[in-house]
């Protein structure tokens, strides 16, 4: 449908710098930020281009909203009146219902978006959800334009609430146990660089067990714990400090933070 498409970024903070940077080389990629000068220094960076509103949103065949969500009813208000938007708008506003989107927003399509900040590294996961009729080539051309971003799950609205503790927040909780993974073989006498590659490469071989071969996670467990062995001991240990309970729990609270929030 599109030859090559025009994504169009407003705002351009850590999540939209993030977009343009892995976009950028597949892309025709438009900026556009209230700090212009901060457009074209992304713009510099990525070869992008940096462009008014009413540009970007006449010539963009996306739109990807990536301000604070405190900014909507600002942006919504200076929005430039076109005579038939067809660009659709993915929005990146956490915790802002489609509904809100489409009341502030009504002339265009929306397209909730979670994205998380892998999607640098073109390693994200990033939940999706709409309630307008897409067709066929608009689901595959959105499906396209994040593939370099990483893996696309397709929700209900309902179920994006649990995604965005899940995969936004997640990354914090694992860069916490990977901390306390590398910190643990330091106190066991590695070297700070030794422990954490060691760590990586551990996380990495799990994901691939789990991911490529399709064991379940309890399974690979028992498989390293042998009878009455170290790893068993150390799972014990787990257990007792609460360990599961507590990355549960992790989760729900930012699940009923976000909720609470709205």
């Amino acid at each position: 449908m599109y030859a090559k498409m025009q994504i169009f970024i407003i705002g351009c903070g850590k999540i939209g710098s993030a977009f343009a940077k892995v976009l950028a080389p597949h892309f025709n990629v438009l900026l556009y930020n209230r700090s212009f000068e901060k457009a074209q220094a992304l713009a510099k960076e990525t070869q992008s281009e940096a462009v008014s509103l009413q540009t970007g949103l006449s010539e963009a065949n996306f739109a990807i909203l990536a301000f604070k969500p405190k900014d909507l009813k600002e942006f919504s208000s200076n929005l430039p009146s076109l005579e038939d938007p067809s660009t659709i708008f993915l929005s990146t506003l956490a915790g802002t219902s489609l509904s809100t989107l489409e009341t502030l927003l009504p002339s265009y399509t929306h397209i909730r978006v979670m994205p998380n900040l892998p999607l640098s590294v073109g390693a994200g996961a990033l939940g999706l959800t709409t309630t307008m009729e897409l067709t066929t080539q608009q689901r595959e051309n959105i499906e396209k334009l994040f593939a370099p971003c990483g893996k696309s799950f397709w929700l209900s609205e309902a179920k994006l609430e649990a995604f965005t503790p899940l995969a936004g927040s997640g990354p914090a909780f694992i860069a916490t146990i990977i901390e306390s993974m590398a910190e643990a073989g330091i106190a066991m006498g590695l070297s700070a660089e030794e422990s954490l590659e060691i760590t990586l490469q551990t996380m990495k071989g799990v994901v691939n067990v789990v991911q490529e071969v399709g064991k379940h996670p309890a399974e690979l467990r028992w498989d390293t714990c042998s009878p009455g062995g170290v790893s068993i001991a150390g799972v014990r240990r787990m257990e007792a400090k609460g360990l599961r309970s507590a990355v549960i729990e992790s989760f729900l609270a930012t699940y009923e933070a976000l909720l609470k929030d709205k």
